[in-house]
């Protein structure tokens, strides 16, 4: 793969600079055109897919007007027969088998009485079921005992309902013993109206499914799809598949994951095909009308858009060829001549520049090469220079180096000579000063533990109290959750050698008492540093927090102003120090910085 492009890079470096500019050209002219073809399809498509989907919308409403006007007709039938007061008397007079010609007659009434209803065609079966030893059939009208109402699958349902409609699940039903026929039923308890809690008997609208679909069926054609009448747990009630009938739609391959809502069509496959998803809802029967209609048949029209892109893209492309032709022979002849320019340039020539005498686009090219000739010479006086530097600086750095060590070698010389003439205290001091140093090096490194920082102040104050003959007393109160967090160096032995000079040295006795404290408070930590010294007013505090001016320098403090910019420099302008002051009392200097642990501490 590397080879093939490194050929390919090899070939196409080896152009003149006429054929890449067509080439360039010709380039952006295809991925203008493509981009433009692929948007243009893209949005064709869903403009389409748009129309077509509000077509099948408006489809499947109309398709739900006939649905509602077919359960409707058969809603008032069912009414009719639950209001009528001769069929509930009827069903109220108790039956056996003696008075059997009674029961017959009283049967062929409520036969004559439903026939006298208006119904549609549509209606396969009127069954009543009421407390019976005998059974009545006629061509619409059966009348049944309540053994047969018990072990129908839309039993538990009615009964819960107590008296309202129920639209059943699509079900087999024989009516005789070779005879089968899917239905699909309107049922409801009939109540006596004299005793509301007695139960006269169920009354059962059934209509064929296949009847149903042939409101479906018309509409098939028309959509080029497929129409389903679901109910609202996703039973399948009519569609063209019998096979599929009374089967959850969510079986089907695709509609495992859809919910069926009118607000969307989607695109999905269904059945192994790439189809267009869309449901219209009947909330007043708790069923909805779904259709599937492939891609194919809303892609037809965009195979012909697709042909017009190809042919207009073919003819944009000869055109553009051409105008490439054109525009690289006047661009490059007007190049040649610069690359003539360009080759005589001796950079090293400090004198030597482009003629420009013309005031378009090349000789603007030309003055930029001067420009550009001008600017690489500064170029290499800063680079040179630079490095000298960078030298300087490498050399003092390597000095510092060597310093420390000179240092901590001659400190170890006067250990080793006071421990030999038993100076202790010199010995002692000595110690003191080589672990001070110690601390405050660090190895080259800004960063360092809380832990090392207060053993560093803890060194700092035994020098002093040795200088000052114990007049100092220091006292460190540090949470020891604390020691494991990262902090400046240096950061406490300038407020501390603060409070000795400016605070207790003068005080009238020259003594006094330090103290350290260290806690952390939420996720700040904070250092205090309190000592009863000579104290400073309002105004000094202010200047001191404004930073308007600095310890004294010639006690080897850093100052105030200096701490507050390494701590802002580390960890964010919200942090810094805080002062607090009395005269004659004291002063107290709190730092508080985020509790972070850096690795390199």
């Amino acid at each position: 793969m590397k080879i093939q492009l490194s050929f390919f890079k090899k070939k196409y470096g080896s152009y003149s600079l006429r054929t890449k500019i067509i080439i360039y050209f010709l380039i952006i002219n295809m991925i203008v055109m493509s981009s433009l073809g692929i948007i243009y399809y893209w949005k064709s498509t869903q403009i389409m897919q748009e129309e077509k989907a509000k077509n099948i919308q408006n489809t499947l409403s109309r398709v739900a007007i006939d649905v509602v006007n077919l359960t409707d007709s058969i809603r008032q039938v069912s009414d009719s027969i639950s209001a009528n007061p001769n069929i509930r008397e009827y069903l109220r007079r108790p039956v056996t088998d003696d008075d059997f010609q009674q029961s017959m007659e009283d049967f062929r009434k409520i036969n004559d009485i439903i026939q006298s209803f208006p119904y549609k065609q549509e209606v396969f079966k009127i069954r009543i079921f009421f407390d019976t030893p005998i059974f009545y059939s006629s061509n619409k009208v059966n009348l049944l005992g309540m053994e047969q109402a018990a072990s129908a699958p839309w039993y538990k349902d009615v009964n819960d309902r107590n008296g309202k409609i129920v639209w059943t699940s699509t079900y087999p039903y024989k009516f005789y013993h070779a005879w089968q026929e899917n239905i699909i039923s309107c049922v409801r308890v009939l109540n006596d109206l004299k005793q509301l809690d007695k139960r006269l008997g169920y009354v059962s609208i059934d209509l064929k499914e296949r009847d149903i679909f042939k409101i479906l069926e018309a509409t098939e054609e028309v959509v080029n799809g497929r129409l389903f009448i679901v109910n609202g747990s996703g039973a399948i009630l009519s569609n063209r598949d019998s096979a599929l009938t009374g089967k959850s739609i969510y079986t089907m391959k695709g509609f495992e994951h859809l919910s069926l809502d009118e607000k969307n069509f989607v695109r999905t496959d269904v059945m192994g095909k790439n189809s267009l998803v869309q449901v219209k809802n009947i909330e007043s029967l708790d069923m909805n009308i779904v259709s599937i209609i492939s891609m194919e048949s809303i892609s037809e029209k965009n195979v012909i858009i697709m042909k017009f892109l190809l042919q207009s893209f073919a003819l944009i492309l000869l055109v553009s060829i051409l105008l490439a032709v054109l525009l690289s022979k006047n661009v490059t002849g007007r190049v040649l001549q610069l690359i003539e320019y360009v080759r005589r340039v001796d950079i090293e020539d400090d004198d030597y520049e482009l003629k420009v005498e013309h005031n378009d686009e090349l000789s603007s090219l030309m003055i930029s090469f001067n420009k550009m000739v001008a600017r690489n010479r500064t170029l290499i006086k800063e680079v040179y220079q630079e490095k000298v530097s960078k030298k300087e600086a490498e050399l003092r750095a390597l000095q510092a180096q060597i310093n420390p060590h000179f240092l901590y070698n001659t400190m170890d010389t006067i250990n080793w000579m006071a421990l030999k003439y038993k100076a202790r205290d010199i010995m002692h001091m000595t110690q003191l000063l080589s672990r001070f140093y110690r601390l405050s090096l660090n190895g080259g490194r800004d960063i360092v533990h809380i832990e090392d920082e207060i053993e560093h102040i803890k060194t700092y104050i035994d020098i002093q109290k040795n200088r000052f003959e114990d007049d100092i007393e220091a006292y460190f109160d540090i949470c020891p959750e604390l020691y494991r967090y990262s902090t400046i160096k240096l950061l406490l032995q300038p407020i501390v050698e603060n409070a000795i000079f400016h605070g207790i040295q003068k005080k009238p006795d020259q003594k006094g008492v330090i103290r350290i404290i260290g806690f952390k408070d939420d996720q700040i930590i904070k250092l205090r540093i309190i000592d009863d010294g000579a104290g400073m007013d309002r105004e000094t505090v202010a200047k001191l927090e404004a930073g308007l001016i600095e310890a004294d320098n010639h006690s080897g403090s850093y100052g105030l102003k200096n701490i507050t910019q390494r701590i802002k420099l580390y960890f964010g302008e919200e942090y810094g120090i805080k002062i607090d002051s009395e005269p004659e009392k004291g002063t107290c200097v709190e730092l508080f910085f985020p509790a972070v642990i850096y690795k390199d501490s």
